[in-house]
């Protein structure tokens, strides 16, 4: 699975997929999540070009988001995350480059 961490233009870390991955390729990523990291999605937004999951990994919220412009990502919900959110956000990524 090809992802790169980035920064996000508040300057917070994001796993970021590439804006070549489809709407279909989001529904696959999103059921690979639930599967690798035993997650359970508690809000879906399925608009007409963003996609919009929200799920908590050891009780930090994170957005799985897809945009048909910009592709997918995984992002901190919050604005100003602290240092032990960031380190889980490496945590997913970790658990996702294991995963093949």
């Amino acid at each position: 699975m090809e992802f790169t961490i980035i920064k996000n233009t508040g300057g917070h870390k994001e796993i970021d997929f590439g804006n070549g991955r489809s709407t279909q390729g989001f529904y696959q990523l999103a059921q690979k999540l639930e599967s690798i990291l035993s997650i359970t999605y508690h809000k879906k937004n399925d608009n007409f070009n963003t996609l919009t999951w929200n799920y908590s990994y050891h009780g930090v919220p994170f957005i799985l988001h897809h945009h048909w412009d910009s592709g997918t990502t995984i992002q901190l919900q919050s604005k100003s995350p602290t240092e032990q959110e960031e380190l889980i956000l490496d945590d997913i990524a970790h658990a996702l480059l294991e995963f093949k």
